[in-house]
């Protein structure tokens, strides 16, 4: 007599295996040290392993001490007359072997039973108990199915819940993956907002004609500008210096921008953003670069980036020197 199992859920050879070595210890009392997983037995001139061997207590892993064989199916398998077959062989080469189990969708028990010099294998529904003692199948089936339900209940076969739920993934992945791109497309937006930068529109504002005198303090390396707004023209405030200036090798510029500027850390626009110009700013020009393209400049009490050249305004050089006093 076989004993239906729960067919719920799907479970690999594998798993089977590991639900029957469960009850083989928590149910049949067997300790771990009397029971071996593959083992090899010999069958004429060949081997076989065998899924689950069980030994006599604290008897060597050997051949003649195996006292009953479990073997394990897919539990979408039902038994075949293949499977027990299979198992009364292995049964027969184990001359100490009184019960063997297939453990599938259902489980099933084969008993040899011996009358003289002749022996037979019948489908029973008992198995032997590590004590010594027989467990009926309904006993047993019982607890082997309490622990599989509680096992599985909170923790579903993934491929099936997938199966069951495809259309519920795909919305997920793609709400997750559309998500994630709004993130990305906000967080570029905000660094723009943060620098609002020009440095991709080309400007070709002609020169003012105004001139705007400046002197360089050499003991701060800051420019003075002295201007005067009227309603017709600017004129040079007639204002003197408070220090001694010289002639530099540096030159000014005025940012022509509406917007700010960035200033970045080398020549060119994959080098960092360092700091920025506002509109119209007068700034500090130490050097061009070899291609005419960006402008080396002071800010921030002597700190050195880089601006475009096209955003900047050169501004002549002051041709007035201030005396010392």
């Amino acid at each position: 007599m076989s004993k239906q199992i729960d067919q719920s859920i799907t479970r690999p050879e594998e798993l089977v295996r590991q639900e029957a070595l469960h009850l083989l210890r928590n149910y049949l009392g067997y300790r771990q040290s009397d029971i071996a997983v593959e083992f090899t037995i010999r069958m004429g001139s060949s081997r076989k392993r065998l899924d689950i061997a069980i030994f006599a207590p604290d008897a060597l892993h050997t051949q003649e001490n195996i006292i009953a064989i479990v073997e394990c199916k897919r539990s979408d398998m039902r038994h075949s007359e293949k499977a027990v077959e299979q198992l009364k062989s292995y049964m027969a080469a184990c001359i100490n072997v009184e019960y063997g189990l297939v453990v599938a969708d259902e489980i099933l028990a084969l008993k040899r039973i011996v009358v003289g010099r002749q022996q037979k294998f019948e489908i029973v529904s008992e198995f032997l108990h590590a004590k010594g003692h027989i467990v009926t199948f309904n006993n047993l089936i019982e607890q082997y199915n309490g622990h599989k339900n509680k096992k599985y209940t909170d923790n579903i076969n993934i491929v099936q819940l997938i199966k069951d739920n495809i259309l519920y993934f795909i919305f997920v992945v793609i709400l997750l993956t559309i998500c994630s791109s709004l993130l990305i497309i906000l967080s570029y937006m905000g660094e723009n907002n943060y620098v609002q930068s020009s440095e991709n529109i080309r400007i070709t504002s002609q020169p003012s004609e105004t001139i705007i005198p400046i002197e360089v303090n050499i003991y701060t390396n800051t420019p003075t500008i002295y201007i005067t707004d009227t309603p017709a023209h600017r004129t040079l405030s007639p204002t003197p210096t408070m220090f001694h200036t010289q002639s530099t090798s540096v030159f000014w510029g005025k940012v022509l921008s509406s917007q700010n500027i960035n200033i970045r850390s080398g020549p060119g626009i994959l080098f960092p953003v360092i700091g920025v110009f506002p509109m119209n700013q007068i700034i500090v020009i130490i050097k061009q670069s070899d291609d005419g393209e960006w402008y080396q400049v002071s800010f921030d009490d002597n700190r050195l980036g880089w601006v475009a050249e096209f955003l900047i305004l050169s501004l002549p050089t002051p041709t007035r020197g201030g005396t010392g006093h």
